[in-house]
C-alpha cells in the first residue's frame, strides 16, 4: 500500500565527503516515485564538478485501474484492475472490493 507521498524525495545541501572525495547518504523513497535522479552540486572548494545519476524504483506488486478515458452522461462501462507481479515468486493476494455509486442530476 502506498503510504509515503512527497514531491521531493530527499534534500540535503551538505553531505560531507571524506579525504578521497567520497560521500554517502541514504533515505526512504516516496511511493509515488518510479524514476528519480540524484544530483551532485559540489562546493567551489576542491570541486570535482557536477554529476548526476538516474535510478528506477518500483513496488513488488502494482495495481492499475482499467477504466475508460472519457465518459458522457448515460454511458455504461466495466471497471477493473491490472495486476503486475514484479517478484520472481508466485504471490497470493487478497482483495476486498467496495462499490460506491454517486448519481447527480443534470
Amino acid at each position: 500500500m502506498r503510504t509515503v507521498n512527497k514531491y521531493v524525495a530527499y534534500w540535503n545541501p551538505s553531505v560531507p565527503a571524506d579525504k578521497r572525495r567520497s560521500a554517502a547518504s541514504s533515505f526512504q523513497l516516496p511511493d509515488n516515485l518510479t524514476v528519480g535522479a540524484c544530483l551532485r552540486l559540489p562546493s567551489l572548494r576542491r570541486s570535482t564538478g557536477p554529476g548526476d545519476y538516474e535510478f528506477k524504483s518500483s513496488k513488488l506488486t502494482e495495481l492499475r485501474p482499467v477504466l475508460p478515458n472519457q465518459l458522457t452522461s448515460g454511458d455504461r462501462f466495466t471497471a477493473g484492475f491490472s495486476v503486475l507481479n514484479r517478484s520472481d515468486k508466485i504471490r497470493t493476494l487478497m482483495s476486498i472490493w467496495k462499490r460506491t455509486v454517486r448519481l447527480s442530476q443534470a
